[in-house]
């Protein structure tokens, strides 16, 4: 885990300087929508329980910085939220989780004319951190407490109780690969911005294999990595740096 976040670090001191050799800066609003699906690395985790995709969606921010015609590096802070749902392949009980998340990421582009568009691929780190979390798990026995699903809040402190649940080893911190391509449109001045993602997670949601959730009919942990799809759209406002710099500058020699 340290090597990784050391050669996260690393990544962004070797694409500090595009920012002072930019060309064109382009930023702005960015949404869309994203598929989220639970991945085990137990593998009896993986036999007892049968995951689904969930959709959810993501809004932020997005910075480009253009150093040539071909390569540009993009940062994005967002606000997203994935979801688990998945359930027991024998006896049918369910459970649903949504995590809340800032995050981070941090691409490397290359672009090619397409037309009067723009084509590229991406990759890079995402670095995201878990907010918050809510939950419903469904079992026979949760009939008992006269409803059909149990209803259940996730933090990381405080105390615990029948609908509030605490993950006292959380990784907080979470680390993928994100990797896609898109398009750039003109829009006049500015450009609207097309993105097809995939987000491939690498950080457990928890240290510990034990049940977070105190009932003792349902075993469940969180050592699982959540894997996203998403698609997006980014209006973005353009603004040519090397005019900016070169405005107002004499290039010929000072009149005497």
């Amino acid at each position: 885990m340290r090597q990784l976040y050391k050669k996260i670090i690393l990544f962004g001191l070797l694409f500090t300087p595009t920012l002072v050799e930019a060309q064109v800066l382009r930023v702005g609003p960015k949404v869309g929508i994203q598929a989220s699906r639970t991945v085990y690395n137990e593998p009896e985790m993986v036999d007892i329980y049968r995951s689904y995709p969930s959709l959810a969606y993501h809004a932020g921010g997005v910075m480009n910085v253009k150093v040539s015609d071909m390569f540009s590096f993009q940062t994005e802070l967002l606000y997203q939220i994935t979801k688990k749902h998945v359930e027991n392949r024998e006896i049918g009980d369910w459970q649903k989780e949504s995590y809340q998340f800032l995050s981070l990421p941090l691409l490397l582009r290359a672009s090619m004319p397409w037309g009067r568009n723009e084509i590229y691929v991406n990759a890079g780190p995402s670095i995201s951190y878990w907010l918050a979390g809510r939950g419903e798990v469904f079992h026979g026995e949760v009939l008992e407490f006269d409803m059909e699903v149990l209803p259940y809040d996730i933090a990381f402190s405080g105390e615990e109780d029948t609908y509030r649940f605490i993950v006292e080893e959380a990784n907080r911190f979470q680390l993928g690969l994100d990797l896609g391509i898109g398009t750039v449109l003109p829009m006049g001045r500015n450009f609207l911005m097309v993105d097809l993602r995939y987000t491939f997670g690498h950080t457990n949601m928890a240290r510990e294999t034990e049940s977070y959730i105190p009932l003792p009919f349902f075993r469940h942990d969180l050592l699982h990595t959540q894997q996203v799809l998403s698609l997006s759209a980014a209006y973005l406002f353009n603004f040519d740096i090397y005019s900016m710099r070169t405005k107002g500058k004499s290039s010929g020699k000072k009149k005497e």
